[in-house]
């Protein structure tokens, strides 16, 4: 990378989320959101770090763009499967 080059980084307003299940103890799974790239070219990124990135913001707003992306997301995999 040049160094006047930016680092590539996820746009909020386009990128999709999904979620893994993930132990949290006594026997319990939880889901983690996690943000990416559709298209492979920016590395994943859990939901709370990526929140941090943006404090400009509102709550409101990022809960909106959490469920777009999470619907991105959910389309793109139902799109993919064999019988679809």
């Amino acid at each position: 990378m040049k160094p006047s080059q930016e680092p590539v980084s996820l746009d909020p307003y386009s990128a999709e989320v999904g979620f893994t299940y993930e132990n949290i103890g006594g026997g319990c799974h939880g889901r983690v959101y996690y943000w990416y790239d559709p298209e492979g070219h920016v590395p994943t990124i859990e939901d709370h770090e990526f929140r941090q990135q943006h404090p400009d913001i509102s709550d409101e707003s990022w809960r909106g763009l959490l469920h777009d992306a999470f619907m991105r997301g959910e389309h793109r995999f139902a799109s993919e499967l064999p019988w679809a």
